[in-house]
């Protein structure tokens, strides 16, 4: 009989990680009024955070949510108002904030490498879908081409 495989020598990541492991909605707290954030796109949207950001933005104002192909709906109350919402790509989601007015289609191609283009090198937020570490500590971020050179601009919390 086939039985799956118990890995007795994994890392346990959550002790590890200890107090730094927090809710999506203390994860989402530091962000501030005039923030600029931008997450992962498509099948890496970060639906946890996303909800928990969504819970604040009618605390906060002139937020800017760049969210390209994603698959949460941005279409909240604020929006045009408290937050603005932009993206790079046309999700089916997106098409319709775009097409009603609210929402706004940045359209950029891949730069240079290692470098961001003009209008993305603001960003102070970045909020990615991470798993947990593998066994031998690697841990995987499905996000797009541009990731490396915001994580080099931006503080990790």
């Amino acid at each position: 009989m086939a039985s799956a495989v118990k890995m007795s020598h994994a890392p346990n990541w959550r002790a590890q990680l200890g107090s730094k492991l927090v809710t999506p909605e203390a994860a989402v707290a530091h962000i501030k009024s005039g923030d600029r954030i931008t997450l992962s796109i498509a099948q890496a949207t970060p639906f946890t955070l996303c909800a928990a950001l969504a819970g604040r933005l009618m605390e906060i104002e002139n937020i800017v949510v760049n969210h390209s192909a994603g698959l949460f709906n941005w279409d909240l109350p604020g929006l045009g108002e408290r937050f603005r919402y932009e993206s790079f790509y046309l999700s089916p989601i997106g098409r319709e904030l775009f097409g009603t007015g609210p929402g706004e289609f940045v359209p950029v191609s891949y730069y240079r490498e290692g470098t961001l283009p003009p209008g993305l090198e603001n960003f102070n937020v970045y909020i990615l879908t991470v798993s947990p570490p593998t066994i031998t500590a690697w841990s995987i971020s499905a996000t797009f081409r541009l990731c490396p050179s915001y994580c080099r601009v931006m503080p990790i919390w």
